[in-house]
């Protein structure tokens, strides 16, 4: 018996069919959307990066300004408001030669047709600064019968030369304004310029275990009333480079560690004698640019990552109620100093905190202390006569350091007999802590000469 024929509906395949290309047409759109969506995000991050950018440089330009001085800040702007005058009134100058008569000068008998430079600056000037006009102003009609947009030119450049100038006004006593108040937070103290390392005449003791780290601070305005600083403060922070070997997978952790040169790239050797990459740190990270850069070692690809530490140094007397005339800041060389090795620290707590005699002499504390690239010593407090915030700071480096030396007194009577008052000129004066315990002060100005030069 023949079967009998499977009848095909038509209808069902073109119903699959609508679905299929409705499917794919849902997943081409969910693709243009997330294409959009990345779209849309990179152009977000672009525009977002270039504000960035645009800020950044008007801070910088704003700080390099806010760095000079008064007299260099006034000429600058003396000089950059003559400039905007002159361009404006040349282009003034140009315009009433093409409207002569949109440009008049209020002088009797004057030659409205032809205006004077004179004239022209005179319009710039007052325009600029937006004192009013005066002699020479622009006119709204040119008294041309049947002639269309009568000096629309001039009155658009008159409009954007007084927004110019009042930007310009708004910027210079934004200026102004920081560069006063930046002053006034300033600390009027003058830090001595050595670092001295005193060191007893009996050798290491319970009275005197450790040397001593000593800086000298003065108040330039001790000798007057109201010159004094309350709850003044200080902290020391010590800056030391170290230089480690890392591989090129753990580099991403050390990141943050970079030492970024001005130009913000660095150089780094891979391997021993091979091939030398740029590592570029920022804020946002570092990337490594490399070629075919392979150990000659055989081992794994590493390079020396420069990693700055900031340890506190603790000082004996680190507040100050009342700071009138001068400051003797002392830090011990003990162990809990950033300026020593481990080493050395450990030997001083395993000797009950006191300094081992053996060590105790002006060379062997020269190669023991910390090749450190900058200590930085901070004050800050209240102004007694002003009431504002005040702050001063001073960087040492390692070569102003001078062991076996103390500093000379700088307080003396004042010569009505009330009272006493600051030798600034014996601020930097040092002698001998005992007969042979210092180091050759001619060594001490050379090493300086040479780091300054």
């Amino acid at each position: 018996m023949q079967a009998a024929p499977v009848a095909i509906n038509s209808t069902d395949h073109s119903t699959e069919a609508q679905l299929l290309h409705r499917r794919n047409d849902d997943m081409t759109e969910k693709q243009d959307d997330e294409e959009l969506g990345i779209d849309m995000s990179e152009e977000i991050e672009r525009r977002e990066h270039s504000s960035e950018q645009s800020n950044e440089m008007v801070s910088r330009l704003f700080n390099s300004v806010n760095k000079l001085d008064m007299r260099r800040l006034f000429v600058l702007f003396l000089v950059s408001y003559i400039l905007w005058c002159t361009f404006f009134a040349v282009v003034l100058m140009l315009l009433s030669y093409i409207e002569p008569t949109c440009i008049s000068p209020y002088e009797v008998g004057a030659d409205e047709d032809n205006i004077t430079f004179h004239d022209a600056f005179i319009l710039s000037w007052t325009t600029f600064s937006t004192v009013g006009y005066g002699n020479v102003s622009p006119q709204v009609e040119s008294g041309i019968p049947n002639k269309v947009n009568d000096c629309i030119i001039v009155g658009i450049v008159i409009s954007l030369e007084a927004f110019i100038g009042i930007l310009f006004a708004g910027f210079s006593g934004a200026i102004l304004f920081t560069k006063l108040v930046s002053m006034q937070s300033i600390a009027h103290v003058e830090f001595s310029e050595p670092i001295c390392v005193e060191l007893g005449s009996g050798g290491p003791s319970k009275e005197k275990p450790c040397p001593v780290v000593t800086f000298k601070i003065v108040n330039m305005l001790g000798n007057t009333k109201g010159g004094e600083i309350v709850d003044a403060s200080l902290s020391c922070f010590v800056i030391t480079r170290h230089y480690n070997r890392k591989s090129r997978r753990s580099l991403a952790n050390v990141a943050a560690g970079i030492d970024v040169s001005s130009n913000g790239e660095n150089r780094f050797s891979l391997g021993s004698g091979g091939r030398s990459s740029s590592i570029r740190g920022t804020l946002r990270g570092f990337s490594m640019k490399s070629g075919s850069t392979t150990s000659e070692g055989g081992g794994p690809e590493s390079v020396t990552v420069i990693q700055r530490t900031f340890d506190k140094a603790n000082l004996r007397t680190d507040t100050h109620p009342f700071f009138e005339l001068d400051w003797k800041v002392k830090h011990d060389l003990d162990e809990t100093s950033p300026l020593l090795p481990r080493w050395l620290r450990e030997e001083i707590k395993d000797n009950d905190g006191i300094w081992p005699s053996h060590h105790y002499n002006k060379e062997t504390i020269r190669s023991a202390l910390t090749k450190f690239g900058k200590l930085i010593l901070s004050i800050g407090g209240t102004s007694q006569s002003s009431g504002a915030s005040v702050s001063g700071r001073r960087v040492y480096l390692y070569e102003d350091i001078i062991i076996g030396w103390h500093f000379n007194e700088t307080l003396e009577e004042r010569e009505d007999g009330k009272g006493l008052r600051v030798d600034f000129s014996a601020l930097n004066c040092i002698n001998e802590c005992f007969e042979g315990s210092g180091e050759a002060i001619e060594d001490y100005r050379d090493k300086r000469k040479d780091k300054t030069a």
